[in-house]
């Protein structure tokens, strides 16, 4: 059976897989690299939960899993931040092998919002959470 730690290291090996952007487990730096403008390179960190446990038989055991995971792509503009978007959502969504068997990382259908600006945190920077979901019955 899949677990919380199993699924969430799937997940963060398909996003550091990612080479056009820097990425994080859990924790984003204090301060950023930089691209050479000064401005915040693209960088991605991931964020993962316990899942939820389903049943999907009679006997009512709970033996499948539902792993969520935010993403939030940064960059220091409006466009890599958008160019992290493009990245993540191309490399992190797909089939995955969990136990012996395929499965997918979907990204959720709902829109994400617009990009956000953090001007609280120097240097500044813009970001987007996308969600994620892992099924592993």
């Amino acid at each position: 059976m899949a677990t919380a730690s199993s699924l969430h290291a799937i997940v963060w090996a398909r996003l550091s897989s990612i080479s056009a952007i820097d990425v994080y487990d859990d924790e984003p730096p204090a301060t950023p690299a930089t691209d050479p403008d000064g401005r915040v390179r693209k960088y991605a960190v991931l964020y993962g939960t316990s899942g939820n446990l389903y049943s999907t038989r009679l006997d009512g055991e709970q033996r499948c899993l539902l792993a969520n995971y935010q993403v939030t792509c940064v960059g220091g503009d409006h466009a890599r931040t958008l160019e992290c978007v493009d990245a993540v959502r191309a490399g992190l969504v797909g089939v995955v092998t969990v136990d012996g068997a395929q499965r997918v990382i979907r990204a959720r259908e709902e829109e994400a919002g617009p990009v956000r600006y953090d001007a609280g945190v120097w240097p500044p920077r813009h970001y987007v959470p996308l969600e994620f979901q892992l099924f592993a019955p």
